[in-house]
């Protein structure tokens, strides 16, 4: 028969682990809510890549959201889409694309002229973007849309 002391030890040994257990809790909990308060997350970023980004305007300078944004590279004979992004209401836009050289980026949205960067109306015409690396972003690979013309000739 066991005597009230050793009740006594079995439960505050039960008690002692099981608070040991929600500390370990508590403090994973508050690690977890100042990681997102803090805005800490895992990189996006593949292995072996980087990120060509922008902003793409209307011709009155207004960001234009919904445009396709897709990154080419010449592999194999034939141009090969790597990445595609859509721009967000700011016009902005990243893709992630493999460290390269050579990429063609082009931008296209339905009631505007399609665009190669650097202002290029062709693909084969398009600026090259060169200097994609894993430890340095390409930013600044804006475009500006024109719209097409909606009049009507007879």
């Amino acid at each position: 028969m066991r005597s009230p002391r050793d009740s006594r030890a079995e439960s505050a040994s039960r008690h002692r682990r099981s608070s040991g257990a929600r500390y370990l809790l508590a403090i994973g909990l508050c690690i977890l809510v100042a990681a997102a308060l803090l805005g800490v997350a895992a990189p996006a970023r593949a292995i072996g890549s980087g990120d060509i980004s922008g902003t793409v305007w209307e011709g009155f300078g207004v960001p234009l959201a919904g445009v396709t944004v897709t990154a080419y590279h010449f592999d194999g004979g034939a141009w090969t889409a790597v990445d595609t992004d859509t721009t967000d209401v700011n016009g902005d836009y990243t893709l992630n694309v493999p460290v390269a050289t050579g990429y063609h980026v082009g931008f296209a949205l339905t009631g505007y002229v399609d665009q190669w960067w650097a202002n290029k109306a062709t693909q084969a015409a398009a600026t090259a973007i060169d200097n994609v690396s894993a430890t340095v972003d390409v930013t600044g690979i804006n475009a500006t849309l024109a719209a097409t013309s909606s009049f009507v000739t007879t």
